[in-house]
């Protein structure tokens, strides 16, 4: 009779497990700094296979010159926006901090048709006369709420900064996730499948697919609102375009209403330009602002079996959570969960017998 290599001792079975488990642990540990590198390399391979797998082909399947490619594409991209954002910001802050030092702030004098804006008109109006007029005793009132709002500014900008310098070294590592994706996606679904069974693939194409469903449903069109704002503040000469562009991104991904930023601008336009190419301007602001109403249902959960609400919670749940990868890894996990609630419901004990009971009289 042959000795079993390993004992069913119950001490053997928890020294096993705890074995196991600090093994886990200690791994984890040690890819704890970087796992917000991986992650959003994953949600970057993920998200843009399709287009990979484009480019591929124009390449004739050479992986290596493939990746080049696309990484520096890509790479492009994002980068030249972000140091433009980046050089507004840093100008923008300086001409602030010398205006102020030299005590030489000047606010231009409210045109006359400001007292003309609905509801709103006057009320602006002697706002901003006091603001020409007595700006140290305005600023002095209202000290509070303009360090606040210059606060929430500037570590808001920093903070989009900082996610886009992790994306951009997440992007190389996404590439070596690109360059072996069959490989990889292949590990994955026998992950999953030694891990919860046959149905492990379908656990990662929902993943897969929610990914990609958040990208195009939620970043892919607060860039396009953030595009046509930039390019309406650019054409309407209005100071650090960029900036002001990149707050439009910034409400836009956390599903604020962009009309907080618009909304100033118009006002602005009709102060310093004449009433057609303001009026112009006011119709792009709108198109910003209603455009993701309009886009947002045809991206956002399609193909997906998944209801868009348990996406949209999903998301906007995981950055509360977990910051701006939280769009992501919120709207998976609970695309998962919504998923495993509906397996669960399908595999119901009572629900089988009794169709297996009709089936059987029924023959």
């Amino acid at each position: 009779m042959a000795n079993k290599s390993t004992s069913n001792l119950p001490i053997d079975v928890y020294l096993r497990i705890l074995i196991i488990s600090l093994i886990l642990m200690w791994c984890f540990l040690i890819a704890q700094p970087f796992l917000i590198i991986i992650i959003w390399a994953v949600i970057i391979s993920v998200a843009f296979y399709p287009v990979y797998a484009k480019v591929l082909k124009w390449f004739k399947g050479k992986r290596g010159l493939t990746v080049a490619f696309f990484v520096l594409a890509i790479l492009s991209l994002v980068a030249i926006p972000s140091v433009k954002v980046s050089k507004s910001v840093v100008k923008s802050a300086k001409s602030i901090s010398n205006l102020v030092e030299n005590k030489s702030v000047k606010i231009p004098p409210p045109n006359e048709n400001v007292k003309e804006w609905p509801v709103i008109g006057n009320k602006i109006y002697a706002y901003w006369n006091d603001a020409t007029t007595n700006l140290e005793q305005l600023v002095t009132e209202h000290s509070d709420q303009i360090t606040g709002g210059l606060g929430w500014l500037f570590k808001g900008v920093a903070s989009l900064l900082k996610d886009v310098f992790i994306s951009i070294i997440s992007l190389f590592v996404a590439g070596f996730f690109l360059y072996s994706s069959e490989s990889s996606f292949a590990g994955v679904n026998k992950f999953t499948n030694r891990l919860i069974g046959d149905k492990g693939e379908a656990y990662v194409i929902t993943a897969r697919d929610t990914i990609r469903s958040v990208v195009q449903g939620i970043l892919l069109v607060a860039i396009i609102q953030a595009v046509i704002a930039y390019a309406a503040f650019a054409i309407m000469g209005i100071p650090a375009a960029a900036l002001w562009a990149l707050l439009v991104l910034m409400l836009a991904v956390v599903q604020m209403p962009v009309i907080l930023v618009t909304a100033p601008m118009i006002f602005y336009g009709f102060s310093i330009a004449e009433t057609t190419p303001a009026i112009i301007f006011a119709v792009f602001m709108l198109v910003v602002g209603i455009i993701d109403n309009v886009l947002k249902p045809i991206f956002l959960g399609r193909g997906l079996e998944v209801p868009m609400l348990i996406i949209l919670i999903g998301s906007l749940g995981g950055m509360i959570l977990h910051g701006i990868v939280g769009l992501f890894v919120g709207a998976v996990v609970l695309a998962i969960g919504y998923q495993t609630y509906k397996l669960w419901l399908d595999s119901d004990p009572n629900h089988i017998e009794n169709a297996e009971a009709l089936e059987s009289s029924e023959s």
